[in-house]
């Protein structure tokens, strides 16, 4: 019994320090997910200025060539810090389902 009741008392007092990690990583996840919402926007941006002008040079596919690559760059910068942000939630959510004792099952169950 006392044995249980240590348990229950240690989880207790880690509970405040989890939820505030909880809260940061929610926040963290957030802020990642802004960030790559704005280097995609920017990526955007800028292959819609640099386009017309690639219509002015001499090696216009080349040039567009070359616009596509940066702005493919910038969007995987931006894929991984969604990957990254994702990772951040899902790790909060299994938090959450552990805490409240919905514990993911080990095994699938027989058919």
């Amino acid at each position: 019994m006392s044995f249980r009741l240590c348990l229950l008392l240690l989880a207790l007092a880690s509970a405040p320090f989890g939820a505030a990690s909880q809260d940061e990583d929610r926040d963290r996840a957030r802020s990642m997910r802004n960030e790559a919402r704005a280097l995609r926007a920017e990526a955007n941006r800028a292959f819609e200025v640099a386009e017309p002008e690639c219509y002015q040079r001499f090696l216009v596919n080349r040039c567009l060539s070359q616009a596509r690559d940066e702005r493919l760059a910038r969007i995987r910068e931006a894929r991984a810090l969604d990957i990254e942000a994702s990772r951040l939630e899902l790790e909060v959510k299994r938090r959450e389902a552990a805490a409240s004792g919905l514990a993911e099952p080990a095994t699938a169950p027989p058919r």
